[in-house]
This record gives structure tokens, sequence and C-alpha cells, in this order.
């Protein structure tokens, strides 16, 4: 229609559906638009594999910091995720990684909390790795959970792991509930390949484990449930980091970068 138009690239449907007929209106959708941003460079990354871009910015995900999640007595074992329960979250992972931290931290749980029905191959398999490695009370599928055991959740656990796992075209393009469990006081452990490398700052709101290595994630936990001083520098520091991310900051960018599409000057916001 002749207007500047801008689009926001978010993850795996990014390039997952660039084949095909759709595909074809998607990449001329890439090619016209004024601005194209991505949430994460690691999408930006992914995404110049299959397109060239002239356009594009990088401004992550904002965050809301919850004023009704007062920390309460953490059980300091206690490990978390949140999401639903598919193989690009990686939860498989975190399973067999617990299996080696547990010889040391014998008393670690860990609680997945998210949709256990999208992707029940998957789950079943989960579950039978479960039974294989005698893990048993250590781990809970909890399913969905209310709001209110939800913000329990986040004020109790001592730590906040999801180790996506990336395909050629379904990867995980951030990584926002990383900054919700800074956003709450919480360390977090992500890994490499994925966008958790720009919603983590390593060592200082979290720990990021290499790619697909389980030994590495293991010591990653490891090292944050059993040093208390390491676990207090990732809390404190992950929430400052989710307040350098908080919406009001983001959107400003985001006002930025409308303006220059279509030509306004406008006063940078001071409040």
């Amino acid at each position: 229609m002749g207007r500047p138009y801008i689009l926001t690239v978010h993850g795996s449907y990014g390039v997952k559906t660039l084949d095909g007929i759709f595909g074809v209106l998607q990449r001329s959708a890439y090619t016209h638009a004024a601005r194209i941003v991505c949430v994460s460079t690691y999408s930006q990354d992914r995404l110049t594999e299959h397109i060239s871009l002239k356009r594009s910015i990088v401004i992550p995900n904002g965050v809301t910091v919850p004023t009704d999640v007062a920390p309460s007595t953490r059980q300091p074992h206690l490990v978390f995720t949140v999401g639903a329960v598919k193989p690009r979250k990686g939860q498989h992972l975190v399973v067999e990684a617990l299996a080696k931290v547990k010889e040391r931290i014998p008393d670690v749980q860990y609680v997945v909390a998210g949709d256990l029905t999208s992707h029940a191959e998957y789950v079943a398999t989960l579950r039978k790795r479960v039974a294989e490695l005698d893990l048993g009370e250590a781990v809970v599928l909890a399913g969905r959970i209310d709001a209110q055991r939800l913000r329990d959740l986040y004020a109790k656990g001592s730590l906040f792991v999801m180790t996506p796992a990336s395909s050629a075209t379904d990867f995980e393009g951030f990584g926002l509930v990383y900054l919700e469990a800074n956003a709450c006081g919480v360390p977090v452990v992500g890994m490499a390949g994925s966008g958790a490398i720009d919603a983590i700052a390593a060592g200082r709101s979290g720990l990021i484990a290499r790619e697909g290595d389980v030994a590495d994630l293991a010591d990653k936990i490891t090292s944050i449930l059993l040093d208390e001083n390491l676990r207090d520098r990732l809390a404190v520091g992950g929430l400052k980091w989710a307040y350098e991310h908080v919406w009001s900051k983001v959107i400003d960018r985001y006002i930025a970068v409308y303006a220059e599409a279509i030509g306004w000057q406008i006063d940078q916001r001071t409040d």
C-alpha cells in the first residue's frame, strides 16, 4: 500500500515458514520492510542464514518486574523450569544433568511447570528417562499451574534452568523466562546455541552451559546450588539486569525505530 511498516522477528517462525507458497510472501515482506526488528542477535543470525537482511536491528524483549513476588524462605536445592514441555525447551537435558547433580546434592529437586499435553510422546519419553535414572521424586512434572502457585515457585526456587535444544528451523529466539526469573531475584542457567546468549548476562545474571553438553550443564547447576555467595551475587545481578530490560526502556527503542521509519522527529523520553 506504499506505507512503511516494521516487522518483529521473535524466533522459529521467522525462518521455518520461508519455504513454499507462504514463504514467497514472507520473503517479500522482509525485503520491503522499512525495518526488521529481531529480539536477539541469535535470531538475527539465524534469519540471515536464509535471507539477506539490510535493515535489521536487535531490540530485546522487555519484562515487567513484579511487585507481588516477595521471596519467602528459598529452598536451597530447588531448581525449576517454566514453559511448555517439548523438545525445543530441552527439559530432557536438565533431567540428564540432574542425575549427575544428584550425586553431589542428594536432595536436589527439579520442578517443571508447563503444558504436558501438546507433546505427549516427548513427555512419555521424559517420564521413562526419569525412571531409568532412578530420579523418582527428584523430578516433578507439575503441568500447568495457576498464578498463585507460579508466584510461589518463583519465590521459593533457588535456580531457574531452561536449556533450549535448537534444530535447523526450530529454536528459542530469546527466552523471556530468564528475565522473568531474574525479575523475581532468581539466578538462571541457560544453554548456548539459542537466544539465551542474549537473554542472560553470563556471569552476572546467570550462567550459560555449552550447547548440548550435559556434563557442563550439571557443573553449572551444581556450582550455583552449592555456592551461596555465587547464588546471591547472580540473584542481585539478575535483578539489576531485569531492570535494564523493563518495558519502558524497550518501548523507547521501538518508538525511535518507528519514528525513523516514517520520518518523525521525536524528543527522547525522560521518565
